[in-house]
C-alpha cells in the first residue's frame, strides 16, 4: 500500500506537503509531492505534471526541480527537505522566497553534536528547543540558496525565533513553524 502525504499549514502564498515512507527515495517522495500539489492547484491529474531537475549554474548550487504540464515550464519556486524517511515540499509563485527544513525531536547523536556546535542557544542540553532553533536555521540557509556552503553559525534569529538572517546581510525571513504530530517544520519566507 502506498504512503499518503498530507497537508501542512503553511504561509500565505505556499502550498505545502509531506510524505513520510522509509520505501522510496527522497528524491521519489519529491517528484510525488510536486505533482500533488501542482496538479491541485491546476485541476489536472499527477501523471500530467512533468518533474525534472535542472543542471547546477556553478560550483555549490544545488540542483531545483522544475514542473512542467504539456511541455510547458510552470513558473514556481520548488523548495524540498528531506530527514530520515520524511520528505516536506513547499511550491509558491516566483515573488516569494521560501526555505523549508523538517526534522524530529530525535536527532541521532553526529546531527546533536552539530546541531551543538553551531547553536547560539544558551542551554544544548535542551534537545527539543535544539532542534526547534536547528529548523529555523536551516530554513533561512534554504531560503538563501546557499546551502551548499553556507555555515548555519552565520544565521542568526532574533529574540522570538520570529524572524532570521545571515549575518552580514541585509535580507530577514519570516519564521513560521508548521509542525505536525512528531515533525518539526519550519517555513522562512521573503519577498524575492
Amino acid at each position: 500500500m502506498a504512503a499518503t502525504s498530507i497537508s501542512v499549514k503553511a504561509p500565505e502564498g505556499i502550498r505545502a506537503r509531506l510524505l513520510w515512507d522509509p520505501q522510496l527515495t527522497p528524491h521519489d517522495k519529491r517528484r510525488l509531492l510536486v505533482k500533488e500539489i501542482i496538479a491541485a492547484q491546476r485541476g489536472c491529474e499527477p501523471r500530467e505534471v512533468r518533474v525534472e531537475r535542472e543542471g547546477p549554474k556553478n560550483f555549490g548550487t544545488h540542483r531545483r526541480l522544475i514542473a512542467s504540464i504539456g511541455g510547458r515550464e510552470i513558473d514556481l519556486n520548488i523548495n524540498t527537505a528531506s530527514y530520515k524517511a520524511a520528505t516536506l515540499v513547499a511550491v509558491s509563485e516566483p515573488d516569494l522566497t521560501i526555505g523549508v527544513d523538517v526534522r524530529d525531536y530525535a536527532p541521532g547523536a553526529q546531527t546533536l553534536a552539530l546541531m551543538r556546535s553551531q547553536s547560539h542557544l544558551p542551554n544544548e542540553d535542551d534537545v527539543h528547543a535544539l532542534v526547534d532553533h536547528w529548523t529555523r536555521v536551516m530554513a533561512v540557509i534554504d531560503a538563501e540558496g546557499r546551502t551548499a556552503w553556507m555555515r548555519p553559525d552565520r544565521v542568526r534569529l532574533d529574540a522570538n525565533g520570529k524572524t532570521g538572517w545571515v549575518q552580514g546581510t541585509d535580507d530577514a525571513y519570516t519564521l513560521s513553524d508548521a509542525s505536525h504530530g512528531t515533525w518539526v517544520m519550519t517555513f522562512a519566507t521573503g519577498a524575492a
